[in-house]
């Protein structure tokens, strides 16, 4: 769901048109006032290295029925992939990308919010919704709080089991407020509010309190990840006769670009 480019170097930066030029209206020969000049942000990814380093003997690859390498590297793909998902979510930013949900967080509006701070909203009940038919108005307020570019493509992401707690919740009516959409061509997993539901954040936390556990947005302009190549595979066969050791790598990054573009859920009184 998040933006991915390509660079070669060791960061990419770039412009993020923060703002619109004003306009006035006038009248003949009124001497013009300027008016205000649209802000321009900059973005930054810095390029981590996520690798794996293992070894198998030379009895192991001889007597083996099946491709011990093939497998290994299968394995480490997975294993990258699992590590990817975390740091992208949850990365310090220091070895690892940095993550979604770690960013600086305040209550104030995108009007008053510090740039890079993303804007949160409290359900006013530790650990948990409130009580019904109100438990999905925190919903609608974050949701409704997005501007218009950035609801068109939105999503409400999370993990499975606050997914869980997400479609248990009803309206005045006693209707659930989650729609299922079942067909391949939509959202396997329903709509809120009219935007997919994506409980295939499994790094995220899980319903606690002060927990952030659920985020509402666009994630292609919110978040960017930075390749700068692929998985690298290198095997010595030399420096140990005996073994064979195998150095697999890979060079990406990760970081919050435009933090008006989401919201999260706090589960907070």
């Amino acid at each position: 769901f998040a933006r991915v480019e390509t660079t070669g170097k060791g960061e990419k930066k770039g412009k993020l048109n923060n703002g619109r030029n004003s306009a006035t209206w006038g009248f003949e020969k009124l001497t013009p006032s300027k008016t205000t000049t649209k802000q321009w942000g900059q973005w930054s990814v810095e390029i981590k290295k996520l690798y794996a380093y293992f070894s198998a003997t030379e009895e192991i690859l001889e007597d083996a029925e099946i491709d011990i390498q093939a497998e290994m590297v299968r394995d480490v793909v997975m294993a990258f992939a699992e590590q990817e998902g975390y740091g992208f979510l949850l990365g310090d930013g220091n070895l690892q990308p940095k993550g979604l949900m770690t960013v600086a967080t305040a209550y104030t509006g995108d009007n008053s919010r510090d740039w890079g701070t993303v804007q949160k909203f409290k359900t006013g009940v530790n650990g948990g919704f409130a009580a019904a038919p109100n438990g999905g108005d925190i919903l609608i307020s974050a949701f409704t709080s997005l501007r218009t570019a950035y609801r068109r493509n939105a999503i409400f992401g999370c993990n499975r089991f606050t997914f869980g707690e997400l479609m248990k919740l009803k309206d005045t009516d006693g209707s659930y407020i989650w729609k299922p959409t079942w067909g391949m061509q939509d959202s396997p997993f329903g709509r809120i509010l009219g935007a997919a539901v994506v409980p295939e954040f499994d790094h995220m936390a899980d319903i606690a309190n002060d927990s952030l556990s659920i985020f509402v947005g666009d994630l292609d302009q919110a978040y960017k990840i930075v390749d700068r190549r692929g998985v690298v595979i290198k095997r010595d066969d030399v420096t140990d006769p005996s073994e064979s050791t195998w150095y697999v790598n890979k060079r990406t990054g990760g970081s919050v670009v435009n933090s008006e573009a989401v919201r999260f859920i706090e589960f907070k009184a």
